[in-house]
C-alpha cells in the first residue's frame, strides 16, 4: 500500500512536468498493486499483514500471533480512501485493537510471545512493548487519523486525545501507569500486563510531529495548496468547536470552527467558497459542520 500511494503522489509531479509517459506508467503501477492487495490480502473484515517464508500468514484471523495489524488496515485508507473494505476493516481494527479502559491503540495483537514464530526484530521484543504489539505511537497516530478518513470521526478524535501526554497527565488513573514527561510525546507506550500503561522512549519527535499534522489536518481540516488553504474540519460531540490561528506567508487567519446544523464558511463576516488566498492581510474565518460530514 505505501508504494501506491508513492506512485500515485508522485504520478502528481509527473504531471506537473507535462510527462505523460511516466504518469501512465505510474498510474498503472498503482492500479496493478491496489488489484492485488485486494485479490491477495483482503480476508473477510481485515487485510492481513504478510506471510512468512513457509506461506503462513501474517496479520490473519487465522494467526497464532499477530491476528491483526493497525497499518494495513490504516494504509488501505490512505490508499484506496473510504470504501466499503476499508471502513470495514477500519471498525474491526478499533474493535480489536484499542483499549478505552487505557486509553491506547496497539499496533497488533496478540503480541509475539514465548512460543513465537521468527518475524524479523519486532519479535525480539518482550511482549508489548513497542512494536512487538505496543502502542507505537507513530502507527496510533496513523490509527487515528484512518479512522477520521474513514469517516468515524468520534473513535478516531479519542484515540489522538488521548496520546496527548498533557490528556493522560490529568487522568489520575492514567498518569499513574504512564510515569513518563507530560509534556512530551513518547515513542511508546506498553501494552503488556505488568508495565500496562507505561510510556516509553520519550521525547519522540517524529511521533509529535505526526500528531501535530493530524490534528492540523484530519481534525481541523487544513490543506495547503501553494497560494492558498482550505478547511474541511472534522468534528463530533467530544470535539465540537476549535479555533485556530494560522500565520504564512505574511498573513495572519483567525478561525473558529463548530458543529451545526448545516454547513457554512465566511470571511470577515461576509459569505465566501472553502478557499482561502495569502493576500498580506488578517482575516477572520468562521466555518460550521454538520457532525459526521466532511466539506
Amino acid at each position: 500500500r505505501f508504494m501506491q500511494i508513492v506512485f500515485k503522489s508522485f504520478k502528481k509531479v509527473c504531471e506537473s512536468r507535462n510527462d505523460t509517459a511516466s504518469s501512465a506508467y505510474l498510474d498503472d503501477l498503482a492500479g496493478r498493486l491496489s488489484a492485488a492487495a485486494e485479490a491477495r490480502a483482503w480476508e473477510k473484515d481485515r487485510y492481513i499483514r504478510g506471510s512468512y517464508d513457509s506461506g503462513a500468514l501474517l496479520g490473519s484471523a487465522s494467526s497464532e500471533q499477530c491476528c491483526i495489524d493497525i497499518l494495513p488496515q490504516a494504509f488501505s485508507v490512505f490508499a484506496e480512501g473510504a470504501n466499503d473494505r476499508t471502513v470495514l476493516a477500519m471498525k474491526t481494527a478499533y474493535e480489536k485493537l484499542y483499549d478505552d479502559k487505557n486509553k491506547l491503540f496497539a499496533l497488533f495483537t496478540p503480541a509475539f510471545g514465548t512460543h513465537r514464530k521468527e518475524a524479523g526484530y519486532v519479535s525480539g521484543y518482550c511482549e508489548g512493548f513497542r512494536e512487538n504489539g505496543g502502542h507505537y505511537t507513530h502507527a496510533a497516530v496513523w490509527g487515528a487519523m484512518a479512522l477520521i478518513r474513514a469517516g468515524l470521526v468520534e473513535e478516531g478524535i479519542q484515540a489522538l486525545r488521548y496520546i496527548n501526554p498533557a490528556v493522560r497527565a490529568s487522568c489520575k488513573m492514567l498518569a499513574d501507569s504512564y510515569r513518563s514527561e507530560p509534556y512530551a510525546i513518547c515513542g511508546d507506550i506498553r501494552t503488556n500486563k505488568e508495565h500496562l500503561g507505561e510510556g516509553g522512549w520519550g521525547l519522540y519527535t517524529g511521533a509529535a510531529g505526526w500528531y501535530c499534522k493530524a490534528f492540523l489536518e484530519d481534525i481541523c481540516g487544513y490543506r495547503e495548496y501553494g497560494e492558498y488553504f482550505t478547511l474541511s474540519p472534522a468534528l463530533s460531540d467530544s470535539f465540537s468547536e476549535y479555533s485556530l490561528r494560522i500565520e504564512r506567508k505574511g498573513c495572519v487567519f483567525y478561525i473558529n470552527a463548530r458543529l451545526s446544523d448545516s454547513y457554512s464558511c465566511t470571511l470577515d463576516r461576509k459569505p465566501h467558497e472553502n478557499r482561502f488566498y495569502f493576500d498580506s492581510q488578517n482575516h477572520i474565518i468562521e466555518i460550521t459542520v454538520e457532525k459526521g460530514r466532511r466539506i
